[in-house]
């Protein structure tokens, strides 16, 4: 034991020596300079780890105009071909060893790329901004050949510039770290282990009861935050992600008793000088883990695959670090105070989120789910008169397809004889949980009511299932998600991950659950180390048994290419009734971690050229599902729907970017997830794979498959895909809305942008904003942005000052406005106010005096319950016409609206 403290001595040395004095620094400096070009006097210079602007959030002494320079090294030990790519609404230059490289000038909605090959060695990197924006934008991002962008990383950015020898080292100094770390945590076991039985054995059976008593709670505080109350409040927003009751999933933490125990042997058996503060300590670490999972909580995303933005919320980092380094010293110095209410505290809490626990678990509907292990025959089963059998397969995007038949693999077209593929068809919203009743009602979802509410009673009233089981079918319906299957004759949900041995289900999924609890408690600064680039820490670690194939499968493509091959093995002639199957597995869904073979190749950025091989994998699996069907013989007559419920964030090929569109979005990645897959065959169709581009939508599912089935099709509201010509004009409706991994717990989504489609979705011409559907209750006044200020005038209305830009909401239902502004300012000098609406001019209209004037506009009719937003954009002008160095007040009334 003295042997490895002093060989942490040493190390310890070593690391703080190498650390400090030989080893050159990593990041970044960042210099803020008055006016454009970083030049001038320097306002400030200081370290930094990324590029990006988060940090003007809490800078009040900057000037109007100024410039940030961020200046490094890169340094690379093989020569390598990289991509600088950014998005800003302001000028960016980007300089590699003092040449420039980048350029970019456009807005926030378009990215500047450019590519170069960096030889080994150091390189200086020079990053310059102009702020020329009263909403500062800036995404920097670089990527490896054939790779997707990502944020800087400081693993190869020094402030200084340094050779091989220097990189070596600091590469060194950081193993080293690691090092004295791991030899202290072994010297602190070996020197408390027989320290704390001593202990234990020397303090009095009253002292350890009154320790207990105090102790207990504040132990528990935190593992139960994290693998108890966290943990359920995620399963209860998830549920139908889970094929198991949650306390079957809960038996599997088990080690968390042996942390409990853990946790509280220190305090049991410590100097009882220490215990107070100890007990303290503890009750803070409660606290701050309620507190970050709870009113800390932050949206990272959907994590669903998709490689997460730490940028976005790398401004958190320090506050975080300030509250989890702050809360406890400042508790413990109050100790003693703080000691007498710790353990009735922690009791407290724990109290309460039980009967929260309680309470929410009460309400929990049961599903109706199987277990993994007793799959039920009805899934495989076909019937021997008439079979429509519907394969969604998730996330499959359009124009990829479309490509694998045409160039990859074009053999394969004529294993899909008798089908049409409708080459232009539209998504109706960007996730699953919206898309799957839109593509079995035909009823896009609107906020009309609560969202599980409406799958629910659209599902009973008029889908897919009922309509069918009234004319005879009898309706299977598998899935990766339990909502809207409660209208099947039969249900089932994929588990997940699809393994042949329950238990290894429930411990998979148990650890599955504990690795989203510890992200959402876990401060920013720790989040990254739990998720791990995908592969997560806890589940990898304890959720797997050997080297099975668990843990692939937990990726939504591996396991829905084990279902579906287990299917394609199992499938089995047994049923006289008429079947109507719907089969929606996980497959392509991104992460990408299959290539062209189906061999798992673990998580894969999301790129053109890898998603490619796993669609590939999808196509062979389905003409491998096609021809299962023939073998058995009801391939001729069965009406066959493949489909996705959406695309991916991928660019559709050939994507025209020739029109812009108000505000930010970032249309080609829209496109890409609005471009789902459709392809159908009629019974006893024998021709050769035919493509059609006639505009189509995943509303138009059920009335296709009525159509297909000579049933009549007016029983849904979209029309049949085999009805409809390429050249038709016909507008379709797409739904665009912020999602994360919270949102599947809201009643409600919070807001849907609606895009117009008329023409090509590939096409950004073809798309138009329509407005915003928001959910119930929402103050749209809240939502209005660019007024400075506002009082009360004579007549007792409000009266608010316009700034440069200013917008609002238009209440649902308006048709026209009314507005009255005037120009509050020197005689010689007037104002030109532009009038927007959803983007598109309406008016320009110029006030020249400081009187009142009334404007009355009719605004445009939107679809379904959407609001208009209005933009006011205020131009100052002399009397001669020229643009004025002054910039006039432009005041205006309440807006009144007309219904």
């Amino acid at each position: 034991m003295l042997g490895i403290i002093v060989v942490s001595l040493v190390l310890t040395g070593a690391w703080l020596v190498t650390g400090h004095y030989l080893a050159t620094p990593h990041g970044l400096t960042r210099s803020i300079f008055p006016g454009p070009g970083a030049s001038g006097q320097l306002l400030r210079k200081e370290k930094t780890t990324t590029i990006e602007l988060s940090f003007l959030n809490q800078e009040t002494d900057l000037p109007p105009i100024f410039s940030i320079r961020w200046a490094g090294y890169w340094y690379t030990p093989d020569e390598q071909r990289i991509t600088f790519q950014t998005r800003a609404n302001s000028l960016v230059r980007v300089y590699l060893d003092a040449v420039p490289v980048l350029l970019h000038e456009t807005d926030a909605t378009q990215a500047a790329s450019a590519t170069v090959t960096i030889t080994p060695g150091a390189h200086q990197l020079v990053v310059d901004y102009e702020h020329q924006s009263n909403d500062p934008y800036l995404s920097f991002r670089w990527a490896p050949e054939n790779a997707s962008p990502r944020p800087l990383s400081t693993r190869n950015l020094f402030t200084r510039r340094l050779d091989r020898a220097g990189y070596d080292e600091s590469r060194a100094v950081s193993w080293l770290g690691w090092l004295v770390l791991s030899g202290w945590l072994i010297s602190a076991l070996l020197v408390m282990a027989p320290a704390l039985g001593r202990r234990l054995r020397d303090i009095q059976r009253v002292e350890l009861l009154w320790r207990a008593r105090r102790l207990a709670f504040p132990a528990l505080l935190g593992p139960l935050q994290v693998f108890l109350f966290g943990a359920h409040m995620i399963y209860l927003g998830n549920v139908r992600e889970f094929s198991v009751p949650f306390w079957r999933l809960a038996v599997h933490w088990w080690p968390v008793v042996a942390l409990a125990v853990a946790i509280a042997a220190p305090g049991l058996a410590g100097d009882r000088r220490w215990f107070h503060r100890y007990v303290v300590a503890l009750f803070g670490f409660g606290l701050l883990l309620w507190l970050q999972g709870g009113l800390l909580l932050a949206s990272y995303g959907p994590l669903d695959g998709q490689a997460l933005d730490w940028n976005l919320h790398a401004w958190r980092a320090p506050y975080e670090i300030g509250l989890w380094v702050v809360i406890p010293i400042a508790m413990i110095a109050a100790s003693r105070t703080v000691f007498r209410v710790a353990p009735f505290a922690s009791q407290l809490l724990i109290a309460l989120q039980i009967v929260v626990l309680l309470g929410s678990a009460a309400r929990v509907r049961p599903e109706s789910t199987s277990t993994p292990v007793h799959r039920p025959e009805f899934l495989f089963e076909l019937s021997r008169t008439q079979n429509v059998i519907h394969l969604v397969l998730d996330g499959f995007q359009s124009d990829v397809f479309h490509e694998i038949i045409e160039n990859v693999r074009p053999e394969l077209a004529s294993s899909l004889s008798g089908f049409v593929f409708f080459a232009d068809h539209a998504g109706a919203f960007r996730t699953t949980i919206a898309s799957m009743p839109a593509m079995l009602t035909g009823e896009p979802y609107r906020n009309q009511e609560p969202i599980e509410s409406f799958i629910r009673h659209r599902s009973a009233e008029r889908s897919l299932f009922t309509v069918l089981r009234e004319h005879g079918f009898e309706s299977d319906a598998v899935s990766i998600i339990g909502a809207g299957l409660d209208s099947a004759t039969n249900a089932y949900v994929i588990p997940q991950p699809y393994v042949d041995v329950e238990e290894d289900y429930n411990r998979f999924a148990a650890w599955q659950l504990a690795d989203l609890s510890f992200f959402r408690h876990a401060p920013h600064f720790l989040k990254r180390w739990v998720y791990n680039d995908q592969r997560w820490r806890l589940q990898v670690r304890f959720g797997k048994r050997g080297d099975d194939a668990t843990a692939q499968r937990r990726y939504h493509a591996a396991n829905g290419h084990a279902f579906l091959a287990d299917w394609i093995q199992r499938a089995r002639v047994t049923r006289d009734q008429p079947v109507y199957k719907l089969l929606h597995v996980g497959i392509p869904h991104q992460p990408v971690v299959l290539d062209a073979d189906c061999e798992f190749i673990g998580v894969n950025p999301l790129r053109r050229d890898l998603y490619l091989e796993q669609a590939t994998c999808t196509v062979d699996l389905v003409i491998r599902f096609l021809d299962r069907l023939r073998t058995l013989g009801v391939y001729d007559n069965s009406v066959i729907v493949v489909s996705s419920d959406h695309g991916t964030h991928l660019v559709p090929r050939d994507f025209v970017d020739d029109h812009s569109l108000p505000f930010s979005w970032d249309l080609e990645a829209i496109a890409g997830i609005a471009h789902a897959l459709l392809a159908v065959k009629p019974a006893e169709a024998a021709d050769s794979l035919r493509i059609s581009y006639a505009p189509t939508a995943i509303t138009d599912i059920p009335a296709t498959v009525m159509d297909m089935l000579g049933i009549d099709e007016s029983y849904f509201p979209g029309r049949s895909a085999l009805g409809l010509e390429t050249d038709e004009p016909r507008e379709r409706i797409f739904a665009w809305y912020p999602w994360d991994s919270a949102a599947w717990q809201r009643d409600y989504i919070q807001r849907l942008d609606l895009f117009s489609i008329k023409g090509s979705i590939s096409n950004r011409g073809s798309w138009v904003y329509r407005g915003t559907i928001f959910e119930p209750d929402t103050d749209l006044d809240r939502l209005s942005s660019g007024w400075e200020w506002f009082e009360i005038d004579e007549s007792n209305r409000r009266v608010r000052r316009i700034g440069r830009h200013a917008s609002f909401y238009a209440p649902p239902r308006a048709r026209s406005m009314i507005l009255e502004m005037k120009v509050d300012a020197a005689p010689r000098q007037s104002a030109t106010v532009t009038i927007l609406v959803n983007g598109d001019r309406l008016d320009r209209v110029t006030l020249d005096e400081p009187t009142w004037e009334t404007f009355e506009l009719a605004l445009p009719v939107l679809p379904d319950s959407a609001v208009a937003r209005i933009d006011l954009s205020v131009d100052p002008v002399d009397r001669l016409g020229a643009r004025s160095s002054r910039f006039p007040e432009v005041m205006s009334r309440d807006v009144d609206w007309r219904r």
